[in-house]
């Protein structure tokens, strides 16, 4: 019955440990520490500045003699230990590996640069620039990171149907395609599938077309009314649907009133919620 197929799904979901998740530091959150924390850094243990990055302790460097530039021509004189004491470091250390491209610029230390030199943050960092906060919260120190992101695997309908079954579907980082989201899988068990058919296409409201790519989380309790991957016991392969109640009695769903509804009586057992679903352009 419902909870034998339920009290299945439980046990074998922790197979999906086995699956990789592989949580990618993006560019922008190199380094986010705070400057008093460089100068402790062993320059041994620091990943190569890629040309990016080069290239923006270049520009970055022009801006700074060219304020530099314009303040002697006022009789004035701008030094780096001016420069940080404007950033509210502790001393130029941390001011002049950014220009000499010693250390990789973070969001925080682009902010409060721009500030200190008066330049357009994109300018000097394009890579950076498109996650500097509005104008009006310009003032606002905090500055909220990029999105993290994360890797799961692509796999067959056929993999995804002895996923509840087997208890290593396949040998772990052997998927050969994993795609990327923001979504987190908090125990790492999700995979991605593409949908076939056109069972869960529909000409009005959620609609799934065929060609799609979903992302199934094994680790989440499906409830009615959520979109889900399911194995039959008389089918070889994963079937995707959503899942009603109805009378105390659940189903499985097509979006397409031209197929079936199948009951769930014991027949089947629940592999994953659907999370994710996106179409390739």
């Amino acid at each position: 019955m419902l909870a034998t197929c339920l009290k299945s799904y439980a046990m074998n979901s922790s197979s999906a440990h086995f699956y990789e998740q592989q949580k990618i530091s993006s560019g922008v959150c190199e380094s986010i520490s705070a400057t008093s924390k460089y100068a402790g850094m062993n320059s041994s243990n620091r990943s190569p500045l890629t040309p990016e990055q080069l290239d923006e302790a270049k520009r970055l460097k022009e801006v700074y003699n060219q304020r530099k530039a314009e303040a002697k021509a006022r009789g004035d004189k701008l030094t780096q230990d001016e420069v940080a004491a404007r950033c509210n470091w502790g001393g130029q250390s941390a001011v002049s590996q950014y220009l000499n491209g010693k250390i990789a610029l973070n969001l925080d230390a682009l902010l409060k640069l721009s500030r200190a030199l008066d330049f357009e943050p994109s300018a000097v960092s394009p890579r950076l620039g498109k996650f500097m906060p509005s104008p009006s919260q310009q003032n606002v120190e905090e500055v909220q990171a990029p999105p993290q992101i994360y890797r799961y695997p692509v796999v067959s309908w056929v993999v995804a149907g002895s996923w509840a079954e087997a208890v290593e579907p396949f040998e772990p980082g052997c998927a050969e395609e994993y795609m990327e989201t923001t979504y987190h899988a908090p125990d790492g068990g999700a995979f991605w599938l593409k949908v076939r058919g056109d069972s869960m296409t529909a000409a009005v409201g959620t609609s799934v077309p065929e060609g799609s790519w979903i992302l199934v989380d094994t680790s989440l309790d499906a409830r009615p009314g959520d979109l889900v991957v399911a194995k039959l016991t008389d089918s070889q392969e994963a079937t995707f649907k959503r899942l009603v109640e109805d009378g105390g009695r659940r189903y499985l769903k097509p979006l397409n009133p031209a197929y079936p509804i199948i009951e769930i009586n014991g027949n089947c057992t629940l592999v994953g919620v659907v999370k994710k679903a996106m179409q390739d352009l």
